[in-house]
C-alpha cells in the first residue's frame, strides 16, 4: 500500500482456502467427552470399554455432519497399556457453525 500511496482504515483479510468474502462468521466450539467404564481384564465382555463407546461417539458425530457445520475428531486419549480395559477413555472434538441451535442438537444426541 505505501508503494501506491493508499491510506486505508479498514482491510479484508481472506483465508489462504479462497472461500471468498463472507458475511457471517462459524463459531468454534471445542469439547473434550470423558467416557468412564470399568478397568478390567480385555477379555472381560461384561464391562464397558470406554475406548470402544468413543469410537462409536466418534462416528455417531461424523454422521451429524452438515452443510454448514463442521465437525471434526481431534484426538483420543486413555491408559496405553495393552491386555486391559482402560478406566475412561476422553474424545476432543471440535463442530464449527453459524447455527448455534446446531450444537445444542448435537449435544443432546451425544447424551
Amino acid at each position: 500500500m505505501d508503494t501506491y500511496k493508499i491510506k486505508a482504515n479498514r482491510c479484508i483479510v481472506g483465508e489462504p482456502t479462497n472461500v471468498g468474502v463472507a458475511s457471517k462468521c462459524r463459531g468454534c466450539f471445542d469439547f473434550i467427552l470423558t467416557v468412564y467404564g470399568c478397568n478390567a481384564h480385555i477379555t472381560d465382555s461384561t464391562v464397558i470399554n470406554p475406548v470402544e463407546l468413543c469410537a462409536k461417539l466418534s462416528l455417531l458425530l461424523k454422521s451429524e455432519q452438515k452443510e454448514e457445520t463442521s465437525i471434526s475428531v481431534c484426538f483420543f486419549d486413555s491408559e496405553k497399556t495393552f491386555n486391559v480395559i482402560p478406566r475412561k477413555c476422553r474424545l476432543g472434538f471440535e463442530i464449527r457453525t453459524y447455527d448455534c441451535l446446531a450444537i445444542e442438537e448435537i449435544i443432546r444426541k451425544l447424551q
